[in-house]
């Protein structure tokens, strides 16, 4: 069984590159997930929930509920360069 569901085509169309680029970094586990949001990601003991949108996609207002009712951090993620800063890796400049 792979852990690696199949993009569907709602989701926004960055999301294919930030996920395939955080899966082909030894040591990232991505789960996709329909709700509350995008994905799981766990590294190096610490797990992130992660909203992916596009550079100019806004969150829906259950989106916006949730990051407000949630004790914990959802990050919006609109790069995979961004994704990286979340988790704590540093981006080559170059």
């Amino acid at each position: 069984m792979s852990n690696r569901p199949p993009i569907r085509a709602a989701r926004d169309l960055n999301e294919t590159e930030i996920v395939d680029g955080l899966r082909g970094i030894p040591g990232v586990r991505v789960y996709l997930i329909d709700r509350p949001c995008d994905a799981i990601v766990g590294f190096q003991g610490s797990v992130y929930l992660m909203e992916f949108k596009s550079r100019t996609g806004r969150l829906t207002a259950s989106q916006v509920a949730f990051h407000a009712e949630w004790y914990g951090m959802v990050h919006v993620v609109r790069t995979l360069e961004d994704a990286l800063t979340v988790l704590g890796i540093k981006v080559s400049g170059g």
